[in-house]
C-alpha cells in the first residue's frame, strides 16, 4: 500500500504508544533535557531496531510527551507481541519505558482512529506500574464495576483523614489500592473514585487537620493520577 509517497509493504499495521518515566533517587537533576533527550534517542534506536527488518519497517513520532511508533509488519500478531514485550526490557539508564499497542489492522486509513485507545491505555501504568507493556485490546475488555465496595473503602479512609489517624487512613488507602487493581478496574472508575478522593483532600487542606496525614495521601495519590 502506499500513501502520501510512503510505501507500506506489509499487510498489518498497529500504533505503539510509548511513555518513558524517570527513575526517582539516581540524581536531582536527572530531569534536565539532556538526560531526556538521552532516554528518547535510546529509545528510538531501540525501537528501530526491533521493527526496521526484513518483515517490518517503523517510524518514530514525538510530539511533546507524546510518544508513538508506527509498525508495519508481516509476522504473527503473537511475535508482534513478543517484540512490543522485548522491547520495555533492558533499559539501564535510569528510567523505565511503558507501550501499549493498539488494535492491528490491515487498513492504514482507519490507523488512526485506534491511536487515542493505545494512549489512554497508557494511564493504567499507574495501577500496575510493574507491567510495561499493555494491549488495547484486553483494556477494552475491562468492564465498569459497581463502585459500592471501592466507595465503602473511600469512606473509611476519609474517615481515618478527618479523624487524623494517620497509621488507619493509610491502611484504609492501601486496602482501597488493593481492591482497584485485584478487581481489574477500568480507568472511567478510576477516575470517578480520584476524583472524590481529590475533592476530600481539597477539603481537608482548607481546615485545620493532620498536615502529616494530607501529605502523605497526596504522595499516594500522585502515583494514580
Amino acid at each position: 500500500m502506499t500513501l502520501m509517497q510512503v510505501n507500506f509493504p506489509y499487510r498489518n499495521f498497529c500504533v505503539i504508544a510509548i511513555k518513558i518515566v524517570s527513575v526517582r533517587g539516581i540524581s536531582e537533576k536527572y530531569e534536565d533535557d539532556f538526560k531526556q533527550e538521552y532516554a528518547l534517542a535510546e529509545v528510538r534506536l531501540r525501537f528501530e531496531k526491533l521493527f526496521n527488518t526484513e518483515a517490518s519497517l517503523c517510524g518514530f513520532y514525538k510530539k511533546e510527551k507524546l510518544v508513538l511508533g508506527l509498525v508495519n509488519f508481516d509476522y504473527s500478531e503473537e511475535h508482534f507481541k513478543t517484540l512490543c514485550q522485548e522491547f520495555t526490557m533492558r533499559f539501564t539508564h535510569g528510567y523505565t519505558v511503558y507501550v501499549c499497542s493498539s488494535d492491528i489492522v490491515q487498513d492504514i486509513c482507519v490507523i488512526m482512529s485506534t491511536v487515542q485507545k493505545a494512549v489512554e491505555g497508557l494511564s493504567y501504568s499507574y495501577i500496575y506500574p510493574e507491567k510495561m507493556y499493555f494491549i488495547s485490546a484486553e483494556i477494552n475488555n475491562l468492564s465498569k464495576k459497581n463502585l459500592n465496595k471501592a466507595k465503602i473503602s473511600l469512606k473509611n479512609f476519609i474517615s481515618s483523614l478527618k479523624l487524623g489517624e494517620y497509621d488507619r487512613c493509610l491502611y484504609e488507602l492501601n486496602l482501597l489500592v488493593d481492591k482497584i487493581r485485584n478487581e481489574k478496574y477500568c480507568i472511567e472508575d478510576l477516575n470517578t473514585i480520584l476524583k472524590e478522593l481529590e475533592q476530600e483532600i481539597e477539603n481537608m487542606t482548607n481546615i485545620s487537620t493532620n498536615i502529616k496525614v494530607v501529605e502523605a495521601v497526596k504522595l499516594r495519590k500522585v502515583q494514580f493520577s
